[in-house]
């Protein structure tokens, strides 16, 4: 009998995604927010904020580590720059994708309440499913294949990781976001961040520049539409990338 080859990362990502679908009932932190003692106003300093966050995912591991739970999710949304520049205001990390088994999720609910009464700096949903509302089932699927084999890990201990997909998700997902409002109403600080995530994608896909019919299919890969404000969100983008960078990268 000829030699079996070993399973390809491929197959065995594709089989550890399948066994994820499986679940009828998918693992996700799903915790509704709840009012704190004082006014309810987070408290919270930019540097505060993330340094709580880290704080708070490296208990949740440990957690899972004492009671041999294995968790693996896929994290997007705004709270995730700011986490790994370790800079700017970040209050939630938002899930989209796990690997856990099913009857676990139970106490992982348990633990991530528990957590979040310890830091006034976190709001009590700082680990949610939010996103699974809106998103289309098979973009989830697409967020959860690209972030185990093309993605970055955010944070990693023994018994958590935490993968984002790549930096063109959360690009496409800022142009969608400030496309559908007007121009004059983005803030400096929004069109800054579009910017970086900008820059984070020509240097994940080794570009110096880069199309709107490149940018556009980009979106189309992630089921997203471009919208009437789409082309002047990205010329404001190549704007504020001008600022930081000293170039303009988007091209016609």
């Amino acid at each position: 009998m000829a030699d079996i080859a070993p399973p390809t990362l491929f197959t065995q990502l594709r089989s550890r995604l399948r066994w994820a679908k499986v679940q009828k009932d998918p693992v996700l932190i799903e915790v509704k927010p709840k009012p704190r003692p004082h006014d309810g106003k987070l408290r919270a300093t930019s540097v505060r904020g993330v340094q709580s966050m880290e704080a708070a995912l490296t208990e949740l591991a440990m957690l899972c580590t004492k009671h041999n739970i294995r968790l693996t999710l896929v994290a997007v949304g705004n709270g995730v720059l700011p986490f790994f520049l370790n800079q700017g205001t970040l209050l939630t990390i938002d899930i989209v994708y796990e690997l856990v088994p099913a009857e676990n999720k139970k106490l992982l609910n348990r633990f991530v309440g528990e957590i979040a009464e310890k830091y006034d700096t976190l709001p009590r949903n700082w680990l949610n499913n939010g996103p699974r509302i809106y998103m289309e089932p098979e973009v989830r699927d697409i967020l959860g294949r690209e972030s185990l084999r093309y993605g970055k890990e955010l944070f990693c201990r023994p018994g958590l990781v935490v993968w984002i997909p790549p930096w063109k998700y959360f690009f496409v997902a800022k142009i969608d976001e400030l496309s559908q409002r007007h121009l004059e109403n983005l803030t400096g600080d929004e069109m800054a961040n579009a910017a970086t995530y900008l820059s984070l994608v020509l240097r994940e896909e080794s570009l110096k520049s880069v199309s709107f019919d490149k940018i556009a299919r980009w979106h189309l890969q992630y089921h997203k539409p471009t919208r009437p404000g789409f082309k002047g969100v990205c010329d404001a983008t190549n704007i504020a990338y001008q600022r930081s960078y000293h170039r303009k990268p988007i091209i016609k």
